[in-house]
């Protein structure tokens, strides 16, 4: 279809909210794609120090640190935030010579996920497309790199304002549950360390997560698993809760 029919489609699908839209290929508008950019050698130039989580399996569940419970150690972090990591370090983390670097916060075998604001001379916000920016109403955060190693998971959340993520290199499996499916959801409370977080797990054994959370059955007939490739970009509204993989 013509671009103007594209963006015509992706505009009513993302009134009010309704679904998130895929659009295959358009991430080259943002910056080059693939290998070429995005690898471990240009990575310390194009972000020599970021936000890095960690955690003692491929499991990265956000979690509120400053929470009182979590402070006191009442609450057990399962993962923990390195403000400012070189990327020279972060390369050295999740390559083969990792065994040469003693666990900031875990046993041997912790895993790393930059997640860390692009500084300007990388990409500048300008450079996000018209199109993205009109069908975005609030941009949950700045423009963010997210490097992980193959297997790395994000458990299901939600994020307070429309988002989007364009996949520069690798691939992505995100699976979508609307806000109208949050009673099958079990959110936990907003005075939780896991605020905006669900209890269920994707990846639980089906007889013990009905057993455990007989409503979730609900939010996973209504559920969407898209498949983000190189080059793809995926829009969606706030309040949309989503598991990466």
């Amino acid at each position: 279809p013509s671009r103007a029919r594209v963006e015509g489609i992706a505009r009513r699908a993302l009134a009010a909210g309704r679904r998130p839209v895929v659009l295959r290929g358009m991430a080259s508008e943002i910056a080059p794609v693939g290998r070429a950019l995005w690898n471990l050698d240009t990575l310390p130039t194009l972000l020599p120090r970021g936000r890095v989580r960690v955690s003692p399996s491929p499991t990265f569940t956000f979690v509120r640190e400053r929470h009182p419970l979590c402070r006191s150690g009442a609450y057990p972090l399962p993962s923990r935030v390195c403000e400012a990591m070189s990327g020279s370090e972060f390369v050295a983390r999740i390559g083969l010579a990792a065994g040469g670097l003693p666990p900031l916060f875990y046993a041997a075998g912790e895993r790393y996920y930059m997640q860390a604001d692009l500084p300007a001379e990388t990409i500048q916000a300008g450079r996000v497309p018209a199109l993205w920016r009109s069908l975005l109403d609030s941009p949950a955060q700045p423009l963010r790199l997210w490097v992980s190693t193959r297997g790395a998971t994000t458990p299901l959340h939600f994020d307070s304002a429309d988002s989007f993520l364009a996949q520069m290199r690798g691939s992505k499996r995100v699976t979508f549950f609307p806000p109208a499916a949050l009673r099958g959801l079990y959110p936990y409370p907003a005075d939780h360390p896991l605020h905006r977080r669900a209890r269920p797990s994707l990846y639980a054994a089906p007889d013990e997560r009905a057993e455990d959370y007989p409503r979730f059955s609900e939010a996973a007939a209504v559920a969407q698993t898209i498949e983000l490739h190189e080059g793809d970009v995926v829009i969606f509204p706030r309040n949309w809760w989503h598991n990466v993989e």
